[in-house]
């Protein structure tokens, strides 16, 4: 079954009175227990892609399903995680977790055991009655990923949730993301500017044409799983990585 399937997907803003084209009929189908990347040029649509695929923005035409489902508003079903952590800095670590639970109107005492099981999950379960301030960037984020987590999404979606972060904790994130999807068999849509970091993670890297974004190419990794960051699967990596330099390249001078 796929997870996610998007038809035709349009949409713009108003800037300063004039009309933004920012995606051009965008089709895409991601199947369930899939990883999948989009990668594309700055300003192509990308973020706005994740955001119409998780309901918070309506598209101006076309449809969004989620397992055959129509996606009209935000749901459950569906996390989302950002470039900044955006937690809560008046909540401790364990509130901030299991915030989107108490909007949901779940019980206190099961909201909570919930959230202590997503912080073992994401290796923060030393930190629950910490506040954000004292929290390192790679901190601030896995307690991000386990609040996308707590409410148990069939999908989760994430807007480059490591670029802020240097290069080794983002690889020890990256390994630790691949873990969770291990445990967890959530479907991933992951956008981001690292051509490595989309290939080490992914079943298919999606690449974008330049605003008004479209789909111009799916590449597919061909490299066995569970990943490593070297290893026999390297050659797989690069070919993967030289073609989607390449489309990108392609598209930058059409």
């Amino acid at each position: 079954m796929d997870a996610i399937e998007l038809h035709g997907i349009k949409r713009s803003f108003d800037i300063a009175g004039a009309r933004l084209e920012v995606l051009d009929g965008v089709d895409l189908r991601v199947s369930e227990r899939e990883i999948v990347s989009i990668v594309g040029p700055n300003g192509c649509g990308k973020s706005t892609l994740l955001r119409v695929i998780s309901g918070l923005l309506p598209a101006d035409s076309g449809s969004v399903l989620a397992f055959d489902s129509t996606v009209a508003g935000p749901e459950p079903r569906i996390g989302l995680v950002f470039q900044e952590p955006r937690l809560l800095p008046w909540r401790d670590v364990l509130g901030n977790v299991a915030f989107p639970l108490e909007l949901g109107g779940v019980d206190r005492s099961t909201r909570e055991q919930r959230a202590q099981e997503v912080l073992r999950l994401t290796g923060m379960e030393g930190f629950a009655a910490a506040y954000p301030d004292q929290l390192s960037g790679g901190m601030a984020q896995r307690v991000a990923l386990a609040r996308a987590l707590a409410p148990e999404p069939d999908i989760l979606l994430l807007d480059e949730p490591f670029s802020a972060l240097d290069a080794m904790t983002r690889e020890r994130l990256d390994m630790e993301l691949l873990s969770l999807w291990g445990m967890t068999g959530t479907t991933i849509v992951l956008v981001t500017h690292s051509i490595s970091e989309a290939v080490l993670l992914s079943d298919r890297v999606v690449v974008m044409s330049a605003r008004p974004g479209r789909v111009v190419d799916e590449v597919p990794v061909d490299a066995p799983r569970p990943r490593s960051l070297g290893g026999p699967a390297a050659t797989a990596y690069g070919d993967a990585s030289d073609r989607v330099r390449s489309v990108l390249g392609a598209t930058a001078t059409a």
